[in-house]
């Protein structure tokens, strides 16, 4: 199983506008056995865009 952590940036984004900053495996017995480990993802996603301002202009 893959735990994600958003500990940067938007946590609503998609997984694809995110970058991996660190994997953590907290099984690391040595051997051929295989049991059901969480490996925990930190992630840093883009900030969300801001949808409203102000703006302004001067025609001539």
């Amino acid at each position: 199983m893959v735990a994600f952590n958003w500990v940067e940036g938007n946590t609503g984004a998609p997984l694809s506008s995110c970058r991996v900053v660190a994997v953590h495996n907290p099984d690391r017995s040595p051997g051929e056995s295989f049991s059901a480990t969480t490996v925990y993802v930190d992630l840093a996603c883009l900030r969300q865009q801001a949808t409203g301002g102000i703006g302004g202009g001067f025609g001539f």
